[in-house]
Order: C-alpha cells, then structure tokens, then sequence
C-alpha cells in the first residue's frame, strides 16, 4: 500500500530520473528517508516479469507455460 504522500515523492522521483524502477530505484529511496517499508507477503503464486517490456511481451500461452511447470 503506498499513501498520497509517498505517492508525491515517487513523482518527484521521477521526474529526476529518466528510467524509474520500483525496487532499485524507489525503495532504497524511501529506506534513505526513514519511511517505512514492509513486504506484503501472499502464499499464491506469483510471477514477477520485471519490467513494462517483459509484461507487454508476456502472452497467455507463455503464462500458461509457467503455471504447466509448476504442476510438474
């Protein structure tokens, strides 16, 4: 969850950076300034693509694919 204000330095974040990621970039960002970061911790199944490329090449035969092997 991230409130409005964490929301405001994400964008000023970003405006400083031409490539923003979430985990090298925002979250150290946040630890430097003292705010809070907690893991959300889930026991499904979770697939990280990583990136806006991998996610807009990700295709439902390839997901399908990933979920096949897990029941292997």
């Amino acid at each position: 969850m991230i409130n409005s204000r964490v929301l405001a330095e994400l964008d000023r974040l970003a405006l400083e950076k031409n490539n923003l990621d979430i985990m090298s970039d925002f979250i150290p960002y946040l630890i430097k300034r003292g705010r809070l970061v907690k893991p959300y911790i889930v026991d499904s199944f979770w697939y990280g693509v990583g990136s806006t490329e991998k996610y807009e090449k990700l295709t439902s035969e390839l997901v399908q694919r990933y979920l096949a092997e897990l029941e292997e």
